[in-house]
């Protein structure tokens, strides 16, 4: 296909306006992923801040150029475990080498389990207060 560009990029927002590639490629709905985002934005916050030992990192981890924000992220992190590419391939999809793919991946990785275990403790609770109230 010669004279015609074509992006072959792995776009989020393009992908979210059409709800059934959205879910094959992430295996949520987007309210699902709403739902999901802003407990996961707060634990990939905390990442890119504090060191593992919960210090301030001195050098401020920042959302890499192909992934600006924490949508992006989640979305990227669910499609690397829903599609199980090759991590040169992922990479290609987003605009990343495959060593970015690694090291944002284990950090997406990371602020996803956090989040689905804070989600773990907030039902074990509600089904406690309901049981106790």
């Amino acid at each position: 296909m010669r004279g015609k560009s074509v992006d072959l990029l792995m776009d989020y927002n393009k992908v979210k306006l059409r709800p059934s590639q959205f879910e094959s490629v992430t295996s949520l709905t987007t309210n699902e992923f709403d739902d999901l985002l802003s407990i996961y934005t707060a634990r990939l916050e905390h990442l890119l801040k504090y060191t593992t030992r919960e210090t301030i990192r001195l050098n401020k981890l920042e959302y890499p150029d192909s992934l600006p924000s924490s949508e992006e992220m989640l979305f990227f992190t669910l499609s690397y475990l829903k599609l199980n590419p090759l991590q040169e391939q992922h990479g290609a999809s987003f605009d990343m080498s495959q060593e970015s793919v690694s090291r944002w991946f284990r950090t997406g990785e990371q602020a996803l389990n956090e989040t689905l275990k804070s989600g773990v403790r907030y039902l074990i609770e509600m089904v406690l207060h309901l049981q106790i109230g």
